[in-house]
């Protein structure tokens, strides 16, 4: 079983939330100013379930 340590987690964990989290949280602010029904559209919301569930994930990472 490959160890490991805590401050490698924490690097992974800290460079994928700078990555990704906030290319998806954009995402979602462009798709609800883009669409007619703004943050209730379909991408909007689709977006937005995207960015719940990595928040999430990471947060389950870091404890």
């Amino acid at each position: 079983m490959l160890y490991i340590g805590p401050g490698i987690k924490q690097y992974i964990t800290k460079y994928s939330v700078n990555d990704t989290l906030g290319t998806i949280a954009k995402a979602h602010i462009v798709f609800a100013d883009k669409e007619m029904l703004k943050a209730i559209s379909a991408h909007a919301w689709s977006s937005h379930i995207c960015f719940r569930l990595q928040l999430t994930f990471q947060k389950q990472i870091m404890e």
